[in-house]
């Protein structure tokens, strides 16, 4: 079969890698940390009472780490994009083979061949399957690539290939 990625498709792979690196620990000791130095913040400078801090603490922090994330979120789809814009294969066809040993891709400039365990984990949407390999790195396949038959073959592949499905924070 046969693609070419779009920025959509980039975009929906950035937010599953984003998605399935973020943990529910790290977001709950961050909240903490954020409320604590708050709470701090505000008995200190303010000289609010323990029930008002008590009160503004979680909501201060809550906001702030809504902040961050969407910030966060923004800047990293921005990048996507733009690291996508410059790299000289991005607009190439790409063509997509796969069996039970092995996932390759071949474009004008080049070939590449991994084995399904060079992948730690995989997800989807309702328009791409990402696969994970360690690091900050995911490679994305555009759903509208596969007929129903290549679909089903590719997800039979996945599963037999005994890569987990990737956990996925809600937001």
């Amino acid at each position: 079969m046969r693609y070419r990625l779009t920025e959509d498709d980039i975009l929906a792979g950035q937010d599953l890698w984003r998605r399935q690196r973020t943990t529910p620990v790290a977001v709950a000791m961050a909240f903490v940390f954020c409320a604590g130095l708050c709470a701090v913040y505000l008995l200190l400078l303010f000289e609010l009472s323990f029930v008002s801090t008590a009160i503004a603490s979680p909501l201060f922090a809550a906001l702030v780490l809504f902040a961050v994330a969407r910030a966060g979120r923004r800047l990293g789809r921005r990048k996507s994009v733009q690291y996508f814009r410059e790299t000289p294969a991005s607009h190439e066809e790409t063509e997509l083979t796969f069996d039970a040993a092995e996932i390759s891709l071949t474009r004008d400039r080049g070939h590449g061949r991994h084995a399904w365990t060079d992948f730690k984990s995989w997800s989807e949407d309702a328009t791409v399957f990402v696969l994970f390999p360690a690091g900050p790195q995911f490679f994305a396949f555009p759903k509208r690539a596969f007929s129903p038959a290549d679909e089903r073959a590719f997800r039979r592949c996945l599963n037999q290939s005994g890569l987990v499905s990737a956990r996925l924070f809600p937001i």
